[in-house]
């Protein structure tokens, strides 16, 4: 692996390592393979690939799973509420809620809530 910007940057990949933009639907296979897996309080880590960097981060804090309407569109459903962790140095602070629906999606992610600090409050709510 090699990234355009940094020709001199060639981490060895991490097993398990995931890139940015898919890494919502590679976890919801993992909650598939186990729906058994992150106790409420319980933080994973995953080696995660940016635009130009590989790094071990702490990626989502599990609220647990809990019966609920927190997905509007599909009423009262199994869902499991995630939460992305911070990163001290990003300078883009975001606060990311998801959460992830074993009824009728089969724990693809059913909602993803998304404040951004950039906006000064302005939130963005994907359903």
């Amino acid at each position: 692996m090699f990234f355009s910007e940094k020709p001199e940057y060639a981490p060895k990949i991490l097993l398990g390592t995931r890139d940015r933009f898919s890494l919502l639907f590679q976890f919801a296979s993992l909650l598939n393979g186990d729906n058994k897996i992150d106790a409420s309080g319980s933080i994973r880590s995953i080696p995660v690939v940016d635009y130009n960097t590989l790094e071990m981060r702490q990626f989502f804090k599990s609220y647990g799973e809990s019966l609920s309407d927190d997905v509007p569109s599909l009423g009262k459903t199994l869902n499991r509420h995630y939460a992305l962790m911070q990163r001290e140095n990003d300078p883009y602070k975001r606060q990311v809620d998801i959460w992830f629906s074993k009824d009728y999606l089969d724990w693809l992610p059913g909602r993803i809530w998304s404040l951004e600090s950039e906006w000064q409050g302005s939130r963005a709510s994907i359903i």
